[in-house]
């Protein structure tokens, strides 16, 4: 008899286990847990700024529209006021006015205006209109303004000259305006009482050497800015927003000079004087300039206002 194979089986190979230790499997959370972390600072701190430049796009579109709507507001006073305070006692005169009103008042004030000239017997000239202040009264979705504004008015046969200062109120629809209060009577723009307290010095010592070397180089940069190009300026100062100014003057003298120590360097406040060889005047500029030592030891300008 024959006798038969017996075929053995292969063995399955033993799946190794790998084992990680507590070290190593709590060192690898910890990478874990440190670039969750550290990513979500990165996006909290992305979408901060994006916030915040997004908020910042947004309050100046809102600026700038409001700017323009002030804008638009006053220039539409000012063309209303120099029709309504001009005319001439001729009929025809006085027809073309009431019509060339019709494009600043509504309906109802025309009526009232009807008349306003009945008892006008001489011809009156607008020589000046100046607006000085739209102030937003809005209450419901649509804009109200109320704007004050002076009128200087000139009469030709007695040459008489009267200055005046009203109010009216402005309704605006997008581009579109219209008068919805009749113009009043106010009181005129007056000097206000308030008086800017003088620079002094705040108790800094600023040593002999210091004060010599600030007057020699505000000196030597004043004597020059009428003139000077915009290139020659940069090597006194650092602020980009001063510029040639290209004046016919005679620098005089910095007076009344008060040095301040800042944690930079210096502020000075000061009186420049200069002759307009154009005019004769003698021209007294106020400043208040920021000052700093460069690694040469010589002074420079960051900001001059």
């Amino acid at each position: 008899m024959k006798k038969e194979k017996v075929v053995k089986e292969p063995k399955e190979k033993a799946k190794k286990v790998i084992k990680l230790s507590k070290k190593k499997f709590r060192k690898g959370f910890l990478v874990f847990g440190w670039s969750v972390l550290i990513g979500s600072i990165a996006f909290g701190v992305y979408n901060n700024f994006t916030a915040v430049d997004t908020e910042t796009v947004y309050e100046k579109e809102i600026i700038e529209e409001k700017n323009q709507d002030v804008a638009g507001v006053g220039a539409f006073v000012t063309n209303f006021a120099q029709t309504y305070y001009a005319w001439d006692v001729t009929p025809q005169a006085k027809d073309n006015r009431k019509k060339a009103l019709e494009k600043y008042m509504q309906p109802s004030l025309l009526q009232i205006n009807t008349s306003d000239l009945d008892v006008a017997k001489e011809k009156v000239q607008v020589n000046n209109v100046e607006v000085w202040s739209v102030q937003d009264v809005t209450k419901k979705q649509d804009k109200d303004y109320d704007v004050t504004y002076s009128v200087n008015q000139f009469v030709p046969k007695t040459k008489k000259t009267t200055n005046s200062t009203y109010m009216v109120r402005v309704h605006q629809e997008k581009s579109s305006y219209v008068i919805t209060k009749n113009p009043t009577i106010v009181a005129p723009v007056s000097k206000s009482n308030y008086e800017e307290k003088e620079v002094t010095n705040k108790g800094t010592i600023i040593s002999t050497k210091e004060t010599e070397k600030i007057t020699s180089f505000l000196d030597t940069f004043y004597k020059l800015y009428p003139t000077a190009t915009n290139k020659e300026i940069v090597y006194y100062v650092k602020d980009p927003d001063v510029k040639a100014i290209n004046k016919n003057y005679t620098f005089i003298s910095i007076d009344k000079l008060v040095v301040n120590k800042t944690k930079a360097g210096y502020q000075a406040n000061f009186y420049c004087q200069y002759k307009d060889n154009d005019t004769g005047m003698l021209v007294n500029n106020q400043y208040e300039v920021q000052l700093e030592e460069q690694a040469s030891g010589e002074l420079i300008m960051t900001e001059m206002e």
